[in-house]
C-alpha cells in the first residue's frame, strides 16, 4: 500500500452515489468492512450534488469526493469517474475493493495490480443499465471474489444472465444499522398521517395517484425529488394541490430518520413496467420498518413477503388507484387502534429477527470466512 498523507488505507469502497442522500448500506457496508478486516476505509463518491447539507456528511471513514466535469450519470460523467477513480486507486493499492452497482464495476478493467479481494455489491438491476453492462459484467465475472444481491429474485436472474452465480454470492437487504435501543412512538400518540418519501414520477413511482379528487380524502405528506417527463408540470400540481395531500419538498435524509417515527404509516410503491421495478428493494420500506412506522406497500415480491411474515404492515392487492384507495382506507381505519399497535409491534419483531444490519452483515461475515478471509 501507499500512503496518502500519513494513512495507508486497507480497504477502498467506490460508489455510484454521494452518501447521505439514500443508498444507506453503502455506508453500513464500508463501515463493516473497515471494522472486520481491521482496516482504514477510504470510499470514493461522485461530487453529484451542490448541497451544504451533502457536504456536512461525516461517516466513520475518510471520504474522497470526484468532481466531474458533467453529471456523473451521463456517458461522459461515468467514463471520467471510473478513469479518475481507476487512478487513485492504482497510485494506493488497497488490498480490499468493494465496488457498488455495475456503475462503478468498469474500474476493474483499468486497474494495474491485483487486490486480494474484490467485493461486488450488485445494488441496482443489471437490466436497468442495459446489454453492455451485462456484457462488462460477464467480462469481470472472474475478478470477483464475493458478489452481494439486494434480493433474492434479482439475484436468480442477474446472477444468471451475467455469470454472477459461478462466483460466491449472498443476499443482504437494503437494511440501514437499526437504532440501538429506539423505542417507537404508541400508535395512540402518533399523527394521523402517512408519509411518502423518495423519488415521485408521475409514472414510475405511481405519483399520478396523489393527484386524484379522491386521494386527497386522505392526509399524505410527500417529501422527495419530482423526477420524470413533464416533472415540472407535475410539480406544480403537486404544490398547488387543495386537499390534504401536502408535497413537502426535499428533505436530507438525517432530517427525514427525524420526521419518520411521527406518522402513522409509510408507502412504498413502483408501477411494475419492467423487472427493475417489480424486484425493487427500497431503502424507505427497511427505513420505515426500522422506525416502526408499518409500510403501505404495492405487492412487490421481497416487500409483500416481509410485511406478511411479522404482520407489519398493508398489502396493496395489486398496484391499481382503487388497490391504493382501498390500502389508505385501511390505514386510516386502524390508527391509533389495537391493530395498529401490533403492526408496531410486527415491524420491532422483524427487526429485532432478521431486519438489521448486524444479522444482514453476518452473511456478509460468513462468506468471508469461507473464503479464508480473516475477519475479526
Amino acid at each position: 500500500m501507499i500512503k496518502a498523507g500519513d494513512k495507508a488505507y486497507g480497504l477502498a469502497a467506490v460508489s455510484d452515489v454521494e452518501i447521505g442522500f439514500g443508498s444507506p448500506q453503502i455506508l453500513e457496508l464500508t463501515r463493516s468492512l473497515s471494522s472486520s478486516l481491521g482496516v482504514e476505509a477510504l470510499l470514493l463518491q461522485p461530487d453529484q450534488y451542490a448541497s451544504r447539507a451533502a457536504k456536512r456528511f461525516h461517516p466513520p471513514f475518510d471520504v474522497k469526493r470526484i468532481y466531474l466535469k458533467t453529471h456523473p450519470h451521463s456517458q461522459s460523467g461515468r467514463t471520467e469517474y471510473i478513469l479518475e477513480c481507476a487512478r487513485l486507486l492504482n497510485r494506493l493499492r488497497p488490498e480490499y475493493l468493494v465496488f457498488f452497482c455495475t456503475f462503478t464495476l468498469p474500474v476493474l478493467l483499468k486497474l494495474k495490480y491485483k487486490p486480494k479481494l474484490v467485493i461486488y455489491d450488485s445494488l441496482e438491476s443489471i437490466l436497468a443499465y442495459g446489454d453492455m453492462d451485462i456484457r462488462v459484467n460477464r467480462c469481470l465475472a472472474e475478478k470477483i471474489d464475493l458478489v452481494i444481491f439486494p434480493e433474492e429474485n434479482r439475484c436468480v436472474l442477474d446472477g444468471a444472465r451475467c455469470g454472477l452465480l459461478e462466483r460466491p454470492f449472498t443476499v443482504v437487504y437494503n437494511v440501514p444499522d437499526s437504532r440501538k435501543g429506539f423505542t417507537p412512538l404508541p400508535a395512540g400518540k402518533r399523527r394521523k398521517a402517512v408519509l411518502y418519501s423518495g423519488t415521485i414520477d408521475y409514472y414510475r413511482t405511481l405519483g399520478r395517484y396523489f393527484l386524484f379528487r379522491k386521494a386527497q380524502r386522505f392526509p399524505i405528506d410527500l417529501y422527495g425529488p419530482v423526477e420524470g417527463n413533464g416533472k415540472e408540470r407535475f410539480l406544480a400540481a403537486l404544490e398547488s394541490l387543495g386537499g390534504r395531500v401536502r408535497y413537502q419538498g426535499m428533505v436530507e435524509s438525517e432530517e427525514l430518520k427525524k420526521i419518520r417515527p411521527e406518522y402513522s404509516f409509510s408507502l412504498v410503491m413502483w408501477s411494475p413496467d419492467n423487472e427493475n421495478q417489480l424486484y425493487a428493494c427500497p431503502n424507505k420500506f427497511f427505513e420505515a420498518v426500522l422506525d416502526g412506522v408499518p409500510p403501505i406497500t404495492a405487492p412487490h415480491p421481497q416487500t409483500k413477503m416481509l410485511v406478511e411474515r411479522y404482520g407489519c404492515g398493508i398489502v396493496m392487492e395489486d398496484w391499481s388507484f382503487p388497490s391504493f384507495l382501498a390500502a389508505l382506507e385501511e390505514a386510516r381505519a386502524v390508527m391509533g387502534t389495537r391493530e395498529h399497535a401490533r403492526m408496531i409491534r410486527g415491524c420491532m419483531e422483524a427487526v429485532e429477527y432478521e431486519l438489521n444490519w448486524d444479522a444482514q452483515f453476518r452473511k456478509v461475515r460468513d462468506k468471508l470466512l469461507s473464503l479464508n478471509v480473516g475477519v475479526q
